[in-house]
Order: structure tokens, then sequence, then C-alpha cells
């Protein structure tokens, strides 16, 4: 495991440019610490929601580097981050079956085709909005700064 990297090697003549990014390690590592502690606390190995809690602070992060950025398209890499930490977001939270119009007081009288049309629309949301972000991980190599 490298804690930190040495992109010259260790000459007379580069040992400053080595220790300077030594630093720059250590400070962005502790950084790191900070930002992605909580996601990282609840991270389970066994269950997606803590890779979800992960991809959406990453998305976070990386989506103000890009509305800070200064190459071109970094506007579209913003939004489509966007996209991404609110999809991750949404299917972390899991309330596809009350927006489909779930309601605990008048479910018991609903007629059984409507509490089905909910449920298969609940399902149908959540497929769509993991394929969605499936979909935009196509433009991973492009969110860069």
């Amino acid at each position: 495991m490298r804690l930190v990297s040495t992109p010259y090697r260790w000459l007379w003549r580069t040992w400053r440019t080595n220790l300077v990014h030594w630093f720059w390690d250590v400070r962005n590592g502790v950084n790191n610490l900070f930002i992605f502690f909580e996601a990282v606390w609840w991270f389970r190995s066994w269950d997606w929601s803590g890779l979800a809690e992960l991809i959406e602070v990453a998305a976070k992060q990386m989506r103000r580097a890009q509305e800070n950025g200064c190459h071109t398209g970094s506007e579209r890499y913003a939004k489509q981050l966007l996209v991404v930490q609110n999809l991750c977001r949404r299917l972390r939270e899991d309330n596809y079956f009350e927006n489909a119009g779930y309601n605990d007081k008048t479910w018991k009288q609903m007629p059984e085709f409507r509490t089905r049309q909910i449920a298969r629309h609940s399902t149908y949301m959540s497929q769509q909005d993991a394929l969605y972000l499936g979909k935009m991980f196509k433009f991973l190599q492009c969110w860069w700064e």
C-alpha cells in the first residue's frame, strides 16, 4: 500500500520536489479522512448502500472541483456528477414506494389493481434509476480536473 507518492527518483536535484509531493499527499489524505468519515464509518461489505454513499460523497466532491474547473466541458461534467450524486441519494433513501402513491391511511381501502400498480411502478422507477446510474459511469474517465 502506497501512502505517499514519489513522482521523481530520489536524486540530489529532486529531493525538494519529492518532499513537496509528500506534504501534499499527507494534507490531502487527512482532508479525505474528514470528507469520507461518515460514509466509511457506515460502510458494510455485505450491503450496497454503503458503496452508494461513498460514490455520492465522491461525486459531490468531484462536482465542486468541476464547478471551479478550467477545462472545456467542466460545466457539463459538473451536471453529470450532480446527476450521479442525486441518483445515489435516491437509491439509498429508497422512497420509491411512497413516491408512487403509497399512503398508510388509504392503502387498505384501495382496489387491488391499484396496489399492484403502485408496487410495479415503484420497482420500475428504482430499476430505472439504477440503470441510469450505470449508464452515467461511461463518463467516468472524463471527470477529472
